[in-house]
């Protein structure tokens, strides 16, 4: 068999696509011609070397494993990011709590009116749940105030209250609004108690004489609602007649003159 040939057929023989007796003359004219063998070690030196089922195996098991490795790093990856933005989210975002006439309420009391040496006005509640109060002490000025009261747990709730002088046919009368928040993070995870844990009163109730030397010398109708919108300082924006109308989505909790 001529070289012409041989090299010819080396492709098909290679690829075992040859006859027996043609692969059997190719063989015998490998072991006499060493170009022909020159050029048989040339084409077949550039072929991949088949990997034993064994390695298959090996390297199917690698890629399984670090698939499986990658999953769960993305789990976790994706369980974090969601732990984060819960926390995040309900640690920020506040939700209104609705009227509950057993934890919300107005409470009237007395105060004394204090000036001390700076003769700056003072006061000082006189109920039984002040610090330092004696009902055996005698004071020369006391009042009768309003003052918004809250049981439950008070550090998890946010209070906000907004009071105007609304003048109703001749007659001022000081509408206030108030309203409690929480966060959505207390809400699920702060169970509120029963005692009493929280109380405020101030300008908003009072007005602009509250704390003054006059205060109290002209007594003034107050109502005061509770009011269940979050954004409960946007009201302030509105009209006197838009301000007072805002009683209709109220609860009227507490109304008189002091």
């Amino acid at each position: 068999m001529k070289c012409s040939i041989v090299q010819d057929l080396l492709s098909n023989y290679i690829d075992g696509l040859t006859s027996p007796e043609t692969a059997a003359e190719i063989e015998a004219h490998l072991n006499e011609c060493a170009d022909c063998r020159a050029v048989y070690k040339k084409m077949t030196a550039s072929l991949p070397e088949e990997p034993s089922p064994q390695d298959k195996d090996i390297d199917f098991l690698k890629i399984m494993k670090e698939k499986i490795r990658m999953k769960n790093v993305l789990f976790f990856l994706g369980w974090l990011a969601a732990a984060v933005f819960f926390t995040a989210f309900t640690k920020t975002y506040s939700i209104v709590l609705p009227f509950d006439s057993e934890r919300m309420s107005v409470e009237c009391f007395r105060s004394a009116v204090l000036i001390n040496d700076a003769g700056q006005i003072q006061w000082e509640a006189l109920t039984p749940d002040t610090p330092g109060y004696d009902e055996k002490k005698a004071y020369d000025n006391t009042l009768r105030l309003a003052r918004l009261a809250f049981r439950g747990y008070f550090p998890s709730v946010s209070e906000m209250s907004i009071g105007r002088d609304i003048d109703r046919d001749g007659e001022q009368v000081r509408v206030v609004y108030y309203r409690y928040t929480r966060t959505l993070w207390d809400s699920i995870f702060i169970k509120l108690g029963s005692r009493e844990s929280g109380s405020s009163y101030g300008t908003d109730i009072y007005g602009d004489s509250y704390e003054s030397a006059d205060f109290g010398s002209d007594p003034q109708k107050k109502e005061i609602y509770y009011l269940p919108v979050k954004d409960l300082d946007k009201i302030d924006r509105l009209s006197d007649q838009e301000y007072d109308a805002q009683k209709k989505n109220a609860v009227l909790v507490w109304s008189g003159v002091i």
